[in-house]
């Protein structure tokens, strides 16, 4: 079998025929099917391995287009996840200095309790009142 049909083409690359005459016109013109005088495409063999050739790179870039596109939507995500962390940790640590002034406070009316407290003289009792 020297030469292709469209039809033979197209589906043994499962792909539509759209898509096939799509590629033919992507192809430089050195690597286009020749076209018999009636003006249809002779699939010939180099012609075929160009065309699949030609579909594989295509795929490949698609591919990886998506895995670019999903490595950024997983990096989105993460910093999504972080910066929700992020808020988090910053309210805890705004708590923390809210309860460390209380703390402070309270330790400084103790002191002056405890000034005060040693300041007043001690009246001394005997061991009989």
């Amino acid at each position: 079998m020297d030469t292709m049909t469209a039809k033979q083409v197209f589906e043994s690359m499962n792909i539509s025929r759209s898509r096939l005459y799509q590629i033919i016109g992507q192809l430089d013109n050195a690597h286009k099917p020749s076209k018999d005088n009636k003006g249809k495409y002779i699939f010939d063999k180099q012609a075929v391995d160009n065309i699949k050739q030609y579909y594989a790179q295509t795929r490949q870039d698609k591919d990886a287009k998506e895995t670019v596109y999903s490595d950024v939507d997983s990096m989105h995500r993460l910093v999504n996840s972080l910066n929700k962390q992020l808020e988090i940790k910053d309210q805890q640590i705004a708590e923390l200095h809210k309860l460390l002034d209380q703390q402070q406070q309270l330790n400084l009316a103790t002191s002056e309790q405890n000034k005060k407290l040693l300041e007043q003289p001690v009246a001394k009792k005997h061991w009989w009142q």
